[in-house]
């Protein structure tokens, strides 16, 4: 959701499913948790008036959302128990952020509302606030600028992952993890940034002929070309992000004293057929075990 000078706070992009979802979701232990990401642009510009107005709307079109994708329903009881709003809130905005969320809380009691934190939010919970959720989702990746030539993985990074955790004190909510297990290519012209390709990894730039690998870990394109759309030209260097097992179960280790939730729930970003094909389920139970 984002904000129109005109319209106000609008949806831009609604999950679009081509087949509903053919479970019993009052008797089975799949759970399905309706997830709104809103701008940041939304809470610095709406009026504090039209906060239960944006909540009725969010509400009444995730109902609408769940009731056509999925097939097991008991009149109006909606079978899923949370929702999720995904924020980067700043100080600026969190005063009309944590009123809506207050106010969510109360049209959709009992279920519970859960809100995305932010690494920088956990670490300086002073100056960022707690939002009022019943519970967080501590995002534990993206920690640094992806488009600095100079940093070697703006996804996961362990040492910079531990400037936020060290000395952080309990916070003030439970806390859920979600964890990285998507990668990513960045180009790179002059040193400077030009274009990123989604879900790109280091075994799809090897199969690229244009592309040399260098000793730092940059591929170098070796002739202008166009890949994807992209037009490359030769000089250009391509930096393959990604996280691998040793990586992800390392930052298990770091994260598991932050949580003390007997119903901790783990999730990755984004995981896909793709993504399941490149790590071993072996690796998802070591990590579920871990916590």
């Amino acid at each position: 959701m984002v904000y129109n000078d005109i319209q106000g706070p609008i949806p831009v992009a609604v999950l679009k499913q081509q087949d509903t979802i053919s479970l019993d979701l009052k008797n089975t232990d799949i759970e399905i948790v309706p997830t709104v990401f809103i701008t940041n642009t939304v809470f610095e510009n709406i009026k504090h008036s039209d906060v239960e107005n944006l909540v009725d709307k969010i509400t009444r079109k995730v109902d609408v959302i769940f009731r056509r994708n999925c097939e097991s329903f008991n009149g109006d009881l909606f079978p899923y128990k949370e929702i999720q709003i995904d924020c980067d809130w700043t100080e600026s905005s969190k005063k009309m952020f944590f009123y809506f969320l207050k106010k969510l809380r109360e049209k959709k009691a009992p279920k519970k509302i859960s809100a995305t934190i932010r690494l920088y939010q956990f670490k300086y919970p002073e100056k960022a606030g707690v939002p009022p959720a019943d519970k967080g989702m501590l995002m534990c990746y993206n920690l640094s600028n992806l488009k600095d030539i100079s940093v070697k993985n703006s996804i996961l990074d362990i040492n910079e992952l531990k400037k936020y955790l060290v000395n952080s004190k309990t916070y003030s909510i439970p806390l859920d993890v979600a964890l990285p297990v998507f990668s990513w290519g960045l180009v790179f012209q002059n040193k400077q940034f030009k274009d990123i390709y989604r879900n790109m990894s280091r075994e799809d730039a090897e199969k690229l002929s244009f592309l040399k690998k260098n000793t730092n870990d940059y591929y170098q394109v070796m002739q202008d070309t166009v890949y994807q759309n992209i037009y490359l030209r030769m000089g250009d260097q391509l930096r393959i992000e990604e996280v691998s097992t040793p990586l992800l179960l390392q930052t298990t280790q770091l994260l598991k004293p932050l949580s003390d939730k007997e119903d901790l729930t783990i999730s990755f970003f984004h995981l896909d057929e793709n993504l399941i094909r490149k790590y071993k389920s072996e690796t998802f139970e070591d990590i579920y075990s871990a916590f």
